[in-house]
């Protein structure tokens, strides 16, 4: 008897563990949902964080001029953007209806700002404190070392960061 409830207890157990594995997959795949950037192409991208700076209605042919794309290609992807919900038709244009989670940017209100801007800040910030640090205590190699690491990532972070929004644009 006491075999057969040892027995029942562990199938209650995996039982318990599967249902957490199930909570936790399900849990992954919504916040692999939300990065729906993936789903978008370049040009969606640049049409929504368009339309997310205006910050108002957007016409078709304004949207074009700005991203300097043709208006068939603009009034194609602003209906694909329609139609997965994201943004929405007005009399005057068009309005973002629904945030997106972008991988490449993080939207504040009006202002979207590139990630690897945020990363270089970071890094700088490292640098200036490794720089204090060392007119304070002076310099060793492992110092001089994370300071020359640190002003080369906030380097490349700025640059590839500029290029990003220059993309974008």
């Amino acid at each position: 008897m006491s075999k057969n409830s040892y027995s029942g207890n562990v199938n209650i157990e995996q039982a318990r563990v599967q249902y957490r594995l199930k909570s936790w997959r399900r849990d992954l795949n919504s916040f692999e949902d939300e990065h729906v950037s993936e789903e978008l192409s370049e040009t969606q991208v640049r049409i929504y964080l368009y339309l997310v700076t205006h910050g108002g209605d957007a016409s078709v042919r304004e949207i074009a001029r700005e991203l300097k794309l043709s208006p068939s290609t603009v009034h194609y992807h602003l209906k694909r953007l329609e139609e997965m919900g994201y943004i929405e038709k007005t009399s005057n244009g068009y309005i973002v209806k629904k945030p997106i989670r972008l991988r490449s940017h993080v939207v504040l209100g009006r202002f979207v700002i590139p990630r690897l801007l945020i990363y270089g800040l970071f890094f700088t910030g490292v640098f200036v404190g490794t720089a204090i640090y060392i007119v304070q205590n002076g310099i060793n190699s492992e110092r001089l070392l994370l300071l020359i690491v640190s002003l080369v990532a906030a380097v490349v972070m700025y640059i590839e960061a500029t290029v990003g929004a220059k993309f974008y644009k």
